[in-house]
């Protein structure tokens, strides 16, 4: 809580900070559960991986930090919705989404400039499924034949992470527009 002494323009950045936060772990969570009903017809583990288009913008807004708290807490809250926290789903789950937010937090932050959003987006999702394969060898199926998905789940993760990428985009050239009127105006 604020004291009477801090400084009224720190509080406001602040409580926006905490705000954006809020709303992007709030639209992961959402975004995850969307996932739910959508069929799969093709591969029964694959799934859009919506919920990193708010861990995206996440990054691109606030920092890796940022994007890796969207990422944890929007799995780990979906899951509680779900009635699934600390099930074999909810560890592959988050394992996948904190190693795909650190490696987009790396690669934005040490090649961010050469690179697209989108580009980004393939990087985490490339992540994001082999470490849900490496959790569910380790922990799970502990059979080399496991490894037999990864052709088809890195298939799938560049498709997803260039369609999730194209969205994150988007959201952030709203989002920032958005800013940008909003300072217009004062």
């Amino acid at each position: 809580m604020p004291s009477r002494n801090d400084d009224p323009a720190q509080v406001r950045k602040k409580t926006v900070a905490l705000t954006r936060l809020g709303l992007l772990v709030a639209l992961g969570t959402v975004l995850n559960l969307a996932e739910i009903p959508l069929p799969r017809m093709f591969f029964p583990w694959a799934k859009p991986g919506l919920a990193n288009v708010a861990t995206l913008v996440g990054i691109y807004l606030m920092g890796p930090a940022a994007g890796l708290l969207v990422a944890s807490l929007r799995s780990i809250l979906s899951h509680l919705l779900m009635g699934l926290i600390f099930s074999p789903g909810f560890l592959l789950s988050l394992a996948g989404s904190v190693a795909s937010a650190g490696a987009m937090g790396v690669f934005y932050r040490r090649a961010g400039k050469h690179f697209s959003i989108i580009s980004i987006s393939v990087v985490g999702a490339l992540v994001h499924n082999a470490m849900q394969l490496l959790v569910a060898y380790v922990m799970l199926v502990q059979h080399r034949g496991v490894w037999i998905n990864l052709p088809p789940m890195m298939v799938a993760s560049v498709a997803t992470g260039l369609f999730n990428g194209v969205m994150a985009s988007l959201l952030l050239k709203v989002v920032r527009a958005q800013h940008v009127r909003k300072r217009d105006m004062n």
